[in-house]
């Protein structure tokens, strides 16, 4: 690894860039908890010692050494509550609800969509924290804080950000497919299968098992759940990207008005506890999707401040 750093020195020094090694740091990523930081291998830049470091801010995102994403999503919604608290001092709560919408879709929104295909939550704890922007930001911009937020939702046409965040991967994969590029070689992490079964193989994608959630939740391995329960209309990459955004959100939307009004009774019928659920996968499954809709119907007004 020093020899790496060494060489990222000299061709710097060819090009005649300076590197400041006061703000660079050491971040060791490894999933054994007991030895996170290995201490012993000290790493230098033109003789000055890094330090090491928990957690990194690169690109915006903030990387810890356990690969939890529980501190970005934290600085997000903070991000996000601040310039939603600015655009309310901005304007009147009369303001038309179009223009709200649209400055909260821009300034709001953004924060919480940007580079989630790499920290989409997957803890129904930070799932209720990403959402309850969202509940918070329509009941602004309906000025009406009694009515539900199905119905808020519903009113001015926005999915739920859960939703919105699971076509955000699709899109994303997508794109790379109808516009590769030299920056990500995207068919070197995933691959269409060629087994043929009768419920048919058009289209689909290998999915490799994983031991560990947070490989189950890894882009590359979700985004194949993904893929192979979209309607194969929805994905016709010889239709525009435009086009395809636009089915994916009539899908999505078509799923967000008739999954939102399942009642509780729904979680019985699949027999699994609630207690067991809270740090299952969020969506990807129909039983997930019950289950986070009843949090949106039922539980959530006791679980987050309606």
């Amino acid at each position: 690894m020093q020899s790496d750093v060494d060489s990222l020195c000299t061709w710097c020094e060819k090009w005649k860039l300076q590197l400041n090694p006061s703000k660079c740091k050491t971040l060791s990523i490894t999933a054994n908890t007991k030895h996170q930081f290995h201490q012993h291998l000290m790493y230098s830049i033109d003789g000055t010692s890094l330090s090491f470091t928990s957690t990194q801010r690169d690109l915006g995102v903030l990387v810890r050494s356990d690969l939890s994403w529980k501190d970005h999503i934290n600085k997000i919604c903070l991000k996000a509550y601040r310039s939603l608290n600015m655009i309310r001092r901005s304007l009147p709560s009369d303001a038309p609800s179009q223009l709200k919408k649209h400055l909260y879709t821009s300034l709001v929104k953004s924060h919480i969509t940007y580079c989630s295909q790499l920290w989409r939550p997957r803890l129904i704890k930070d799932i209720l924290s990403v959402e309850r922007v969202q509940r918070k930001a329509t009941k602004y911009i309906l000025n009406n804080y009694s009515l539900d937020y199905k119905t808020r939702l519903e009113r001015i046409h926005l999915l739920p950000l859960m939703y919105w965040l699971e076509m955000q991967d699709i899109m994303f994969l997508v794109k790379c497919l109808q516009d590769p590029n030299d920056t990500i070689n995207i068919r070197s992490h995933i691959s269409f299968s060629s087994t043929t079964t009768r419920a048919g193989s058009d289209n689909k994608l290998k999915y490799k098992y994983q031991r560990t959630s947070a490989g189950r939740h890894f882009y590359f391995n979700r985004v194949a759940r993904l893929w192979n329960k979209f309607p194969a209309t929805c994905l016709d990459l010889s239709k525009s990207f435009c086009a395809i955004k636009k089915m994916s959100v009539t899908f999505y939307g078509n799923i967000s008005r008739s999954n939102l009004i399942l009642k509780i009774h729904a979680l019985s019928t699949f027999n699994v506890p609630v207690t067991n659920v809270m740090y299952k996968d969020h969506l990807d499954s129909n039983l997930s999707v019950i289950f986070y809709n009843y949090l949106l119907n039922t539980a959530a007004p006791f679980l987050v401040a309606v």
